[in-house]
């Protein structure tokens, strides 16, 4: 158990410093979408060199599997930026951390694993630290849930969901060495898909400055280690890690821009903070 926990922070402390370089580049005027090109395409070369180093070699499932995720990654992405565009940032945010849920929702069907109530609470707690965080982010922006905006936003919980569950099915069918070659995969779908939407989009803003570049070079490490910490936690558990993962990443994007943008506490942050420690507490308490 040990063990975990140490891999899933490890994991939640690389996604907290993409989170924190998303609000950096966000409150920055940089090119939003040179910096997503930077960091899925440099990804890919690091994930690229490490497959070499580790001479893996991928069945077919585990090529076909990580295109797929690489396609859901894709509309991922742009569903994010649509549910973004249509309604409330804080709302978009709830369904977008909900839908890793989605595979432990799926484990007892899938792969008969049971799923004790201590792990049911929490997952709760991780639910209602989301709900916090997102009350305290929508002060002041109370855009109205509507339809147009439920479209992209549910298709948002399923893909970036069913991107956990396709890892979860790859742990189980491949018994071989996978890690690199999946996310080289995965990552080059990705950006293979986006550099045409990009260049037609927004073409001037592929062409990006050196601070995008560098925080674009941070992303992509961050991304690649905290993938594979993500993949290795799977092969452990998948029930008690994921959650713990995005409760300890929400956790430290909080804290960090607390820190580096002088964002303020809350009442509402306070309480999701709390919220998030118990969950990572329940997760990882011994059976």
């Amino acid at each position: 158990m040990l063990l975990l926990l140490l891999i899933s922070l490890g994991a939640a402390f690389c996604f907290a410093i993409i989170g924190v370089l998303y609000k950096l580049v966000a409150s920055r005027p940089w090119s939003d979408d040179g910096f997503r090109l930077i960091m899925m395409g440099l990804g890919t070369v690091a994930a690229l060199a490490l497959w070499a180093v580790s001479r893996e070699h991928p069945s077919s499932t585990v090529v076909y599997l990580s295109a797929l995720c690489g396609l859901f990654g894709l509309v991922s992405l742009f569903s994010v930026m649509r549910s973004m565009a249509l309604g409330s940032g804080a709302a978009t945010w709830v369904v977008l951390n909900l839908s890793i849920t989605l595979v432990i929702l799926l484990a007892p069907w899938l792969w008969n694993e049971a799923v004790s109530l201590r792990q049911w609470a929490g997952v709760c707690a991780f639910a209602i630290s989301v709900f916090l965080f997102a009350r305290d982010q929508g002060e002041g922006n109370r855009r109205p849930v509507s339809l147009r905006w439920a479209v992209p936003a549910t298709l948002m919980f399923l893909m970036n969901g069913l991107t956990l569950v396709v890892f979860k099915v790859l742990d189980r069918a491949v018994p071989t060495a996978h890690t690199f070659s999946t996310l080289t995969i995965y990552y080059g779908i990705t950006t293979a898909l986006l550099i045409p939407v990009f260049m037609y989009r927004r073409w001037k803003d592929v062409f990006v400055k050196t601070p995008e570049l560098l925080a674009g070079i941070v992303a992509a490490l961050a991304m690649m280690v905290g993938q594979a910490l993500l993949l290795k936690a799977i092969s452990i558990d998948a029930t008690t890690s994921i959650p713990v993962i995005h409760g300890a990443n929400v956790v430290a994007v909080a804290g960090a821009s607390s820190f580096l943008f002088g964002e303020r506490f809350t009442r509402y942050s306070t309480s999701g903070v709390l919220a998030g420690v118990a969950s990572i507490w329940l997760l990882m308490m011994p059976k």
